[in-house]
């Protein structure tokens, strides 16, 4: 096995480096939590919303 810098092979690198996002999702702040989650964008007429988007008006009937 190939050994790099401060004698850690990329499977140890990797490793620690998940450990330390892992440590550092774990101190995430409550208001944090709720900004980053939000509700999903509501599609009504997909088909409406592609004729409108491509100027596609015969193929499209509503």
């Amino acid at each position: 096995m190939r050994e790099y810098k401060h004698g850690r092979s990329r499977k140890q690198q990797k490793i620690d480096r998940d450990q330390a996002y892992d440590e550092e999702e774990a101190h995430v702040d409550d208001k944090a939590r709720e900004r980053f989650l939000r509700k999903p964008y509501k599609v009504d007429d997909v088909a409406g919303y592609m004729a409108k988007k491509y100027d596609i008006k015969k193929e499209v009937e509503p």
